[in-house]
């Protein structure tokens, strides 16, 4: 018997090209035991989603939530939070307790990213220089730290106090780390102002350094300088798409900036 049927809905699995269809799903030991346009057999539960779609749980890539229940996020379908963008996370030897304190709880699950000012913040504090050997070594171990306690990337906010202060060579040797981990690099860009397009280049420079995917946060043409231009933001992400590289891009539904 099933713990859940939920019948006449609209089914929208997500996969790139298929459209919806009607059907419906069933559940057992809380996970998926069943999907077709009809199941046979009895449910402990049957919830009928008529006029309403049914789908897998959102991924919300780009948040600043902390490691609470988030059941906001629930409550709209997000199943699963990225958090420590823009370069600032939970520190890398703190990382591993966070994760195991939360495993189990209620809640959307949690993805970390361990953060580049943070882990410069760490090593040398916030002083406008380039590392020293030593500081250098000592981020690129918290970065390797926060990977293997579970981090599924690496993010900079290079916009803001330390991150502004480092250069791509010194982004791009951090990133590596989290690549050679299967990790991904997503940022908050040095310029989402006149600089966009420099910006996009410097990303993909860091993470062709890194030999990893990259992931632009928040995508914009941000000011009245630059309106219009996205345009030729897009151009360029998609022109580097078609070249081979690993490039994605988020945006926030709402119009600040």
């Amino acid at each position: 018997m099933y713990d859940v049927k939920i019948v006449n809905g609209t089914m929208i699995s997500g996969a790139e090209g298929e459209q919806p269809w009607p059907g419906c799903v069933a559940v057992k030991d809380r996970r998926i035991a069943a999907l077709g346009r009809d199941i046979s057999g009895p449910a402990r539960q049957t919830l009928d989603a008529a006029g309403q779609a049914v789908c897998p749980g959102f991924i919300d890539i780009h948040t600043h939530c902390g490691i609470g229940p988030n059941l906001n996020y629930l409550q709209a379908g997000v199943t699963t939070v990225v958090i420590g963008n823009c370069g600032m996370s939970v520190k890398a030897d703190e990382l591993a307790g966070t994760v195991a304190r939360v495993a189990g709880r209620s809640g959307p699950n949690i993805a970390h990213l361990i953060g580049h000012n943070t882990v410069r913040l760490e090593a040398m504090g916030n002083v406008a220089r380039a590392p020293t050997s030593a500081e250098l070594d000592d981020m690129t171990r918290q970065v390797a730290t926060a990977m293997a306690a579970g981090a599924v990337g690496f993010s900079s906010g290079l916009t803001y106090m330390p991150g502004n202060y480092a250069d791509a060579a010194e982004v791009g040797r951090l990133a590596k780390v989290a690549g050679e981990a299967g990790g991904f690099y997503a940022t908050h860009m040095r310029d989402e102002r006149d600089g966009v397009l420099d910006s996009i280049a410097e990303t993909l420079n860091i993470a062709e350094a890194g030999g990893l995917p990259a992931h632009i946060s928040h995508l914009k043409a941000a000011g009245f300088s630059v309106w219009g231009r996205s345009r030729e933001v897009l151009d360029m992400l998609h022109a580097a798409r078609a070249r081979g590289r690993d490039v994605t891009w988020d945006q926030y539904p709402y119009t600040a900036s």
